[in-house]
């Protein structure tokens, strides 16, 4: 099934994250290289991006958080469709990062250790472990004037950041740190994954003017088969196809069932709101994305599904379904559908080999 969604309105929910927080000299943020000369992210965006908990777990290794959430945002916004499987994979990681609020994954708690929180006359009165972010006041009135008055000091430009923005703080989970703000804020993160799972929900559905296979479940009761016969198009459909030459063996009336399965198959038929929910129930479809990967799930898992238009019916390949969903609608007609350059009238959905063993059991019978 190929399905659609507002991919323009989710790419400028994100142009509008990403033109909020793709910013790093006004937070503090330089882009330069640590002293293991690994390269730091250049602005708040790219640092969401990057953000795990890395620092946190025992084996050192990177867990879900923020940053797998933007991504799976930014690769959202470039798919023509969304399944099913990326909407419960948005939720879960909107979930993972929420949780993660308050806790030691939450950016107000990140330490920064022996950090200038008083300067006066040269020299740094007092230094202390400040949480959320290591831009004081202090600080970079300590850089700045090491940079006038230490010979090789490169210079410092940062612009000013006043400790009143409430960045840091000397106690865990009480500052306010641009970082934080990104993830958790008015404008952050959270709030674009609602927006964007909210316009997934209200906008994805199978594409119109497509014709989507519908695989029809091969265990089903005969009273949800039943319902099958109840398809407002399903009568006009079986009368065009029975009613073509091709689909029976050479001069007989006998189908020949590979051939039927293929023409139901690729019949468009047009079904209403009643008619998805007959087929709900009893069906499931394959969902194929642009990197060819496909998923099958049920039909009712599909958002928005009632507004398909157009389906093509997949009956397993052994045609006992088929043949009692032919019967059902089609009933005695059967007996009285012409079949082109045949001089007798009927249709037989037996296969050759079961009508040669039904005319030797008629012959054992009469002897």
């Amino acid at each position: 099934m190929e399905l659609t969604w507002d991919r323009k309105k989710a790419s400028e929910l994100l142009s509008a994250y990403r033109a909020r927080w793709d910013k790093g000299r006004e937070y503090g943020i330089q882009g330069k290289a640590d002293q293991s000369g690994k390269p730091n992210p250049a602005t708040v965006y790219d640092t969401v991006l990057n953000y795990t908990s890395q620092r946190y777990s025992r084996d050192g290794e990177s867990q879900r958080g923020a940053g797998e959430l933007l991504a799976l945002i930014e690769e959202l916004a470039e798919d023509e469709q969304v399944s099913p499987d990326e909407i419960t994979q948005l939720r879960m990681l909107r979930k993972i990062v929420e949780t993660q609020e308050g806790t030691q994954q939450d950016p107000r708690y990140t330490p920064f250790f022996n950090q200038p929180v008083a300067f006066a006359d040269g020299k740094v009165t007092r230094r202390a472990t400040v949480y959320g972010h290591f831009l004081t006041e202090a600080y970079q009135a300590w850089r700045r004037w090491k940079s006038e008055n230490r010979e090789g000091a490169g210079p410092y430009t940062l612009p000013t950041v006043k400790d009143s923005q409430g960045w840091w703080s000397e106690t865990a989970g009480k500052g306010n740190p641009p970082l934080y703000q990104a993830i958790y804020g008015d404008n952050g993160l959270i709030k674009l994954a609602n927006n964007i799972l909210l316009l997934a929900q209200n906008t994805s559905q199978p594409k119109p003017n497509v014709a989507h296979i519908i695989h029809l479940n091969r265990t089903q009761s005969g009273a949800a088969m039943e319902s099958l016969t109840r398809l407002s198009g399903a009568r006009a459909m079986l009368q065009t196809i029975l009613s073509r030459e091709d689909i029976y063996a050479r001069g007989t009336n006998v189908v020949v069932k590979e051939r039927l399965n293929a023409a139901i198959r690729n019949y468009r038929l047009s079904v209403n709101k009643s008619d998805v929910g007959i087929l709900i129930p009893l069906s499931t479809v394959i969902i194929s994305d642009e990197d060819a990967s496909k998923q099958r799930v049920n039909m009712e898992d599909v958002l928005n599904v009632d507004k398909t238009k157009m389906v093509r019916l997949s009956f397993p390949a052994s045609n006992t379904q088929l043949n009692k969903f032919i019967r059902g609608v089609m009933g005695e007609d059967l007996t009285n559908i012409q079949i082109p350059n045949r001089e007798k009238k009927g249709v037989i959905l037996k296969s050759l080999v079961e009508v040669a063993e039904d005319m030797a059991e008629a012959i054992r019978k009469m002897r």
